[in-house]
């Protein structure tokens, strides 16, 4: 009885195994005739007139299906490999396939090349059907919503209209010689003018502030778009009493200074994104600008003087939690 029993689970076991191998070679054949007809649609659809609208969208109807279809057999293709390679090899193994073993035409079929070329042709299609399916799913949405999305801007430009109200009287008060003067250009658009002047410690009321420079600094929301920095004796306003921003100091020591601010600008915007406070960046600038100040009176760091080549150190480096004072050639 034990005999009869194990012979007919055997049987059974082939029976099955022979049925889930028609299966899968069905699943193959339905797999490769929906290739063919992917191939065949695109290429039909390459060579499809601009004028036929309605044979156009019937081929995209049919490459839209295909690309589901696809990959949908694909997965059942993998389902029934998965499930022979749970049964065993020597259960997956068809009869012939033994003989093939023991034969080891291994250099004359090439079993393993055409296999692994045959998979590689079907993830590529696969690749395709999905990429295709992308493709076309996006333009049928867009075709039924007309709405525009609404895009809204980078959260540091985005400026609280009483920051600068509250800010700038603070600035003034912790930097004496710090006179800021603020000039609306638009709805986030703020223009600065910055004196920066020397005042003696203590104040002397029979020495006046001297003026030392003048700076336009152009805000949009917190971010700093552009700055320039002029002399004592020089003014942002034409003859005709316009603004003129754009027109660079006639001194160079003040063209020096100008560059370097811009270096700044962006330094301190590319921080404007990482940095979890905003505000704390925009007070490191104005306190930077102020260390200008003592530009005509302070000797360099490296070789002591204040004049070389008749420019005074106008380099201002922040290392080790100390402002250096440099010359160019200094560095």
């Amino acid at each position: 009885m034990s005999k009869d029993k194990s012979a007919s689970s055997t049987s059974d076991a082939a029976a099955s195994t022979d049925v889930g191998a028609l299966q899968a070679l069905e699943a193959i054949r339905e797999l490769r005739f929906n290739v063919t007809k992917l191939f065949n649609a695109l290429q039909c659809e390459d060579n499809a007139k601009e004028d036929d609208e309605e044979e156009n969208s019937g081929l995209k109807g049919t490459v839209s299906h295909l690309a589901r279809t696809i990959p949908e057999e694909i997965e059942t293709l993998e389902k029934f490999i998965t499930c022979f390679a749970r049964q065993g090899s020597s259960t997956f193994l068809h009869p012939n396939a033994g003989q093939l073993i023991r034969n080891e035409p291994a250099d004359e079929t090439h079993l393993y090349e055409n296999a692994l070329s045959t998979y590689n042709w079907i993830r590529r299609a696969r690749d395709h059907a999905q990429w295709t399916y992308n493709f076309l799913n996006p333009m049928a949405r867009r075709g039924q919503s007309k709405c525009l999305r609404k895009v809204f801007p980078p959260s540091f430009l985005q400026m609280n209209p009483t920051f600068l109200s509250h800010m700038l009287p603070v600035m003034q008060r912790q930097y004496p010689g710090l006179h800021i003067t603020s000039i609306p250009r638009g709805r986030s658009t703020i223009l600065l003018m910055v004196t920066v002047r020397q005042v003696t410690s203590p104040p002397d009321p029979s020495r006046p502030p001297s003026k030392i420079f003048e700076a336009a600094v152009l805000w949009r929301g917190l971010q700093i778009e552009w700055a320039n920095v002029k002399g004592p004796d020089e003014s942002f306003y034409d003859d005709a009493g316009k603004l003129c921003l754009h027109r660079r100091s006639r001194y160079a020591i003040f063209r020096h200074v100008t560059d370097n601010v811009k270096g700044l600008i962006q330094q301190f915007n590319s921080s404007l994104t990482t940095f979890p406070m905003p505000q704390t960046v925009v007070r490191h600038f104005f306190s930077w600008l102020y260390y200008y100040r003592n530009m005509f009176a302070e000797p360099c760091f490296h070789c002591k003087k204040i004049l070389k080549d008749n420019l005074p150190p106008f380099f201002r480096e922040y290392r080790d939690n100390k402002m250096y004072v440099v010359h160019e050639n200094c560095r």
